[in-house]
């Protein structure tokens, strides 16, 4: 449990005060023992005088008995005459003193019985001597007397013995008692004064701390101000009579305002337009109602006018503030130019109406929140009528269990752009009629809500032509590949019966028809070449594509392998390059290709030099062939991939122009890209993609 400073302070205080009470009591109790030991000492002290007297008194009758006896002078009993009453009372007195303690009251009984035994015998001797001196002597000579005083002083000195004993022990304890009392009194006086110390000085440090504390709490007041003031949005506050009662600098700089002309003076409905005020007043009791049962409203959306009579949009947040008995304070209200976004919805919308889609903008729930102007050419619909619809009402009953699923899939999916190209589906018109589209998804997070917004295209026509372009292509191919089967019989017969002539008949023939012979059998060769790329590259149209894992780098290293011992003046780089997924097979012919093609053209270069390598990402792999050959102008890229398409002399490179037509075309199969960038005379680069998966 943590206790906090003034409570230890409180603490302090108390536990210096209960010591002062204890001090003062102890001091008390020890002061009264001190004064109950001093009397008893007095009270010992004053046992041994008493004790003294009755000795002298005893010692004093004694004194005059002997010297009347000698003399017979009456004089000399004087002394006996005056220690008698004095005797008798210093008895009494030993008697009083000692009759708290036991051991002592039988010894002043005896000390009482002995001094009435001396008197007695004084006065006996008195008397003897009266009769004559010799009665006297002889009672003296018995020596009763002395025996009395002896025994007297034995029974004082042991009374005396026990009063200094006594006086002793209570020295000894007064002592004691003092030294106590001093220390104790020492250690909680010094306890006190340390407590009093500390105090101070904690009392001292949290004044200071406190001085410290308010001083920061000052700058953090004046920076909280600041904060409040230079906020970007602009606050405000208002109480139950709705009058401002507070407002940032931004809002009045917004507002074109100084703070006294708003605070206490202007409702909040004051700094509306017409319009917006008039949407406000209508439902205001009721909301205001709602507003102080729930605490907070959002995303209040009104038009503020400035003092100039200007006006802008704003979006308010706001939040209630109650006292301890949860009664409305006042409001605590963030305002936010809308000017921005309420322009870029005006752009937006005017993005959407210029498009030559069909566009609308659709909730998770699959609603319909806004459609373009083509919605209603292309599906046949007003507009007006679709908002807070479903979306499948524009799909045929067949497809609308599928497009509820891709819906689904598209909005919980973290690749929703990729998930949303170029979809192909029928759509479904107002007058009941279908027809093909393609859709593309997008989306749009506005706020705290996701929505997409759909790009429908109207592809009917389109689809009609890739049919019949499809068609075509089938006709080609299958042309193409009667062709160079029809042709390869006169080929072969053409460039059989030539080897024939210059094998059989060379000698026969001058050297002027020996050289159109050697024409023949070498276009015959040519011929026979063309036709095989173009039936491998009629082939490729119709073959399956099988999806398998293809580890490129083994196939590379052996292309290389092939093609190098060919070409050995040529350098090699090649970096380690990524596994795929395709046709092995179609793959290897595109690296061929591609490691052939850059042996051609960097074969006449003084240091031949070709690189291969690869980048890859997430969703691509991306292979590149680069060479230090002759390249070519970039302005005829368009035309590099394409059959029979050459960008270099035939006798400077030999080649049938077929090779990247079939790298683009098994590229394509893979669902992947092809391209170059070259410059003339300093080499070419071709790239190619497949995806990841």
């Amino acid at each position: 449990m943590q206790i906090h400073t003034k409570d230890r302070i409180t603490i302090g205080f108390l536990f210096a005060f209960l010591l002062l009470i204890l001090l003062g009591l102890f001091s008390y109790f020890s002061i009264r023992q001190l004064v109950e030991v001093t009397n008893k000492r007095v009270m010992a002290t004053a046992l041994q005088q008493t004790s003294e007297q009755i000795l002298k008194e005893v010692v004093d009758i004694e004194t005059a008995q002997r010297g009347y006896v000698l003399t017979f002078d009456a004089q000399y009993l004087q002394p006996y005459q005056d220690a008698l009453r004095p005797l008798r009372e210093q008895v009494a007195l030993l008697e009083t003193q000692l009759q708290n303690s036991p051991k002592m009251v039988s010894k002043v009984k005896r000390l009482s019985a002995l001094t009435e035994e001396r008197i007695k015998y004084t006065e006996r001797v008195i008397g003897a001597r009266i009769q004559s001196f010799e009665d006297a002597r002889l009672l003296i000579a018995t020596g009763k007397g002395k025996e009395i005083t002896d025994s007297i002083r034995y029974t004082i000195k042991g009374i005396q013995h026990y009063s200094d004993t006594e006086i002793k022990y209570l020295q000894n304890l007064s002592d004691r008692r003092l030294a106590t009392m001093q220390y104790t009194l020492t250690a909680m006086a010094f306890s006190v004064v340390s407590i009093i110390v500390i105090l101070f000085y904690t009392i001292n440090t949290q004044l200071k701390f406190r001085i410290h504390t308010e001083a920061k709490l000052r700058e953090k007041i004046v920076e909280v101000q600041e904060l409040y003031d230079e906020a970007p949005c602009g606050y405000l506050s208002v109480k139950q009579d709705i009058y401002l009662s507070a407002i940032n600098q931004t809002l009045l700089n917004w507002m074109g305002y100084q703070r006294d002309e708003v605070i206490g003076k202007l409702k909040f409905e004051d700094l509306l337009t017409p319009l917006s005020r008039k949407s406000f007043l209508e439902s205001f009791e009721k909301d205001f109602e709602k507003y102080k049962r729930d605490g907070v409203v959002n995303g209040l959306e009104f038009n503020f006018l400035r003092k100039d009579g200007s006006e802008f949009p704003v979006i308010i947040n706001s939040m209630a503030v109650f006292d301890s008995q949860g009664q409305f304070l006042q409001s605590r209200t963030t305002v936010f130019d809308n000017t921005e976004r309420v322009k870029s919805e005006t752009k937006f919308r005017s993005v959407l109406e210029s498009s030559p889609d069909a566009m609308l903008i659709v909730g998770q729930q699959g609603e319909i929140q806004l459609a373009n102007h083509q919605t209603e050419k292309i599906f046949g619909y007003n507009r007006a009528s679709l908002i807070g619809r479903s979306v499948e009402i524009l799909v045929p009953k067949e497809l609308q269990s599928a497009h509820i699923e891709h819906r689904n899939s598209f909005f919980n999916s973290p690749q929703r752009r990729a998930m949303g190209e170029g979809i192909n589906l029928m759509a479904l018109r107002a007058n009941g009629s279908s027809f093909a589209v393609e859709i593309s998804l997008s989306p749009l997070k506005l706020d705290d809500e996701l929505l997409v917004i759909a790009a429908i295209r109207d592809v009917t026509a389109n689809r009609e032509a890739n049919e019949k372009i499809m068609n075509l292509n089938k006709e080609l191919e299958s042309f193409t590949y009667s062709v160079s089967h029809d042709l390869r019989a006169p080929l072969r017969s053409i460039n059989g019966y030539g080897q024939i002539l210059k094998e059989d008949f060379a000698s026969e023939l001058s050297q002027e028809a020996l050289l159109p012979l050697d024409s023949i059998i070498r276009n015959a060769n040519k011929m026979g070449t063309l036709i095989d790329d173009l039936l491998e590259f009629s082939r490729m149209s119709r073959r399956e594509v099988l999806q398998d894992k293809v580890n490129v780098q083994a196939m590379v290293d052996n292309v290389i392998e092939e093609r190098a011992s060919e070409n050995t003046k040529i350098e090699f780089k090649c970096t380690k390059l990524d596994a795929t997924i395709g046709d092995n097979n179609m793959l290897r012919q595109v690296w061929f290709n591609l490691i052939d093609n850059a042996i051609k053209y960097s074969g006449k270069q003084e240091n031949p030099m070709i690189e291969i390598g690869c980048t890859s990402d997430p969703s691509w792999v991306t292979y590149y062939v680069r060479d230090n050959g002759a390249g070519f102008d970039m302005k005829y890229a368009g035309k590099l991939f394409g059959v029979f398409q050459r960008l270099h002399k035939m006798h400077d490179y030999e080649g049938t122009g077929v090779g990247l037509a079939l790298v683009k075309r098994i590229i394509d199969r893979h669902n992947g890209k092809v391209w170059a960038e070259a410059e003339v005379n300093k080499g070419a680069t071709f790239y190619f993609k497949l995806p990841q998966s």
